[in-house]
């Protein structure tokens, strides 16, 4: 895969998500990227403010904030 797509197949599940999401759901939507990458991914949304965690840990939820867009 070139470099960057394992970002952009998250980034459009993450998209595809009406409600909360965990780390476990992107996961099954995006195969190909490895737990690390995903939480990379998120951490960075998190601070350009575009999605927001709800909780830590194991059992932590992911929403997208009205910057999503």
């Amino acid at each position: 895969m070139p470099r960057g797509a394992k970002t952009g197949l998250s980034l459009k599940a993450i998209s595809s998500f009406y409600d909360s999401f965990s780390i476990s759901e992107l996961k099954r939507e995006c195969p190909d990227a490895n737990v690390d990458m995903i939480r990379k991914t998120l951490k960075d949304l998190n601070k350009k403010g575009k999605i927001n965690s709800l909780g830590r840990g194991q059992n932590a939820r992911w929403t997208k904030a009205n910057k999503w867009n």
